[in-house]
């Protein structure tokens, strides 16, 4: 294999490299290191780069010019692993508009009924706009703005379901960030957009340019798998972890995205715990798989408790429906073959549970958790060695290794940059959360309750609530 198929391997590229090409390596590389903006994949940040170096080198001696479409990895922007399934579902046609300020271009799309994904790319044609474009404030709410003409229609059609119906909403936020620094004059973007009302289409412009200079996207949906559940069970609010319970009335799956129609009866923000049956018999679970990316109500009855919600998750990785046999909530499996659900035998294994929240590592830091504790939880192993102080957690065949006083783990023999040394506190070790989260495919939350409200010192007659930080939630 020669080198540049082997960077081309190590940054998850589809199927063979092409010719080197600088700027689509660094665009590859940027992208994955702002898929999101916290801890996320913060110790793959030296490997990629390594990469990016290795490859701008290669670059340099052999001076190739660019070679690669600038669509060939578009998906990579918003999606970890091989991408390759899906790219037949986007959409390479380019749309673009102008003032005498802006230039602003969609380069690549594609969607499910749930979200649009679009990169697009600003271009400042002089020196005020140029210093707008860049500005650390350029995109904050009104920067890009979109609608979907299906909106009006859903709406109404909402209405008509119930007299008694007091809120009815469609929400459609519009997310992303930037993804490199093309020229001097241009900037590229990843955008996402909620979807709702089955659009055919959305509307987009750049908030500086104003709503005359919008371009029309077509929405030509990949394939989406529908599940009639009417599943009802007990869910935990997210933050809190208080019980309560909720129907899920639909689910909508796709190889982008898992949308869920709500009915909650009691609490609020409640979250199923959700499991996967692979096609290879595998079961994996919603941490595993995908993140909470979004959720809005879509009815709220002045009279009544219930409230229906839609809630978005994100899969890290794409899915070909191909590749999921069934889903189970609780306890029942429904077979994606259309064949009828049936209960299974409860994995307790896969529960989520609490541990103690340990003192922060540094000032300001958040909570940390406690190490053989969380491991032991898990059903994972944990080692001490005397000898060097190492500390090794082993759990879905990855292991860790940390060591007292050091902010560099080792994750499978790749160090790992953490948030905070870790420190034994009171005879057990403490280490940052987000080392676990990434490297075990977990979720979890310090949970909190609310306290009493107080006067803010220097401010007359303002107040705040106290809250009270309590618990971790694991969901493995």
């Amino acid at each position: 294999m020669d080198r540049m198929s082997e960077l081309w391997r190590d940054v998850g590229g589809p199927g063979t490299a092409p010719g080197v090409s600088v700027r689509a390596v660094k665009a590859r590389v940027n992208a994955a290191l702002d898929a999101d903006p916290g801890e996320r994949k913060v110790y793959m940040k030296q490997k990629l780069r390594l990469a990016l170096a290795a490859a701008a080198a290669v670059a340099a001696l052999t001076g190739s010019a660019l070679a690669a479409s600038e669509h060939w990895d578009m998906l990579s922007a918003f999606f970890n692993g091989d991408t390759s399934p899906a790219q037949g579902y986007v959409n390479h046609t380019t749309y673009s508009v102008s003032d005498k300020n802006y230039t602003f271009t969609v380069e690549s799309s594609v969607s499910d009924e749930s979200v649009l994904y679009v990169v697009a790319t600003v271009k400042a044609l002089n020196e005020e706009s140029k210093t707008a474009l860049f500005d650390p404030w350029f995109q904050q709410m009104g920067t890009f703005e979109f609608y979907i003409p299906a909106w009006d229609q859903h709406r109404e059609d909402l209405k008509k379901q119930g007299e008694k119906t007091s809120r009815v909403t469609a929400y459609g936020g519009f997310g992303g960030g930037p993804m490199e620094l093309e020229s001097e004059d241009t900037r590229k973007f990843r955008l996402t957009a909620n979807l709702f009302g089955e659009p055919d289409c959305v509307e987009l412009w750049l908030g500086q340019m104003g709503r005359e200079h919008s371009m029309t996207i077509p929405i030509t949906p990949a394939p989406t798998y529908t599940l009639e559940l009417g599943a009802t069970g007990e869910a935990v609010s997210f933050g809190q972890a208080l019980p309560g319970t909720l129907t899920i009335r639909k689910l909508y799956l796709s190889p982008f995205t898992l949308r869920l129609e709500i009915t909650e009866h009691s609490g609020g923000d409640l979250r199923p715990n959700l499991l996967f049956r692979m096609a290879d018999g595998s079961v994996r679970t919603q941490s595993q798989l995908m993140e909470f990316r979004a959720s809005w109500i879509t009815r709220e009855v002045a009279d009544e408790k219930d409230r229906d919600y839609v809630q978005m998750y994100h899969f890290y990785e794409i899915q070909p429906l191909e590749d999921i046999a069934s889903v189970i909530v609780f306890d029942m499996e429904y077979p994606l073959d259309g064949s009828a659900p049936f209960p299974v035998e409860h994995d307790p294994a896969l529960d989520p549970f609490t541990v103690r929240k340990m003192e922060p590592l540094t000032d300001g830091s958040g909570y940390p958790v406690p190490v053989r504790e969380l491991t032991e939880r898990l059903g994972g192993v944990c080692h001490w060695e005397p000898s060097t102080g190492d500390v090794t957690c082993t759990y879905r065949d990855v292991s860790i290794i940390l060591h007292p006083g050091v902010d560099t783990a080792t994750v499978n023999g790749t160090p790992v940059t953490m948030w905070g040394a870790p420190a034994v506190q009171d005879g057990s070790l403490a280490a940052s959360w987000g080392v676990f989260r990434d490297a075990w495919s977990l979720d979890g939350f310090v949970t909190y309750t609310l306290g009493e409200e107080v006067p803010i010192p220097g401010e007359d007659g303002a107040t705040e609530i106290l809250t009270h930080y309590h618990d971790w939630y694991i969901i493995p």
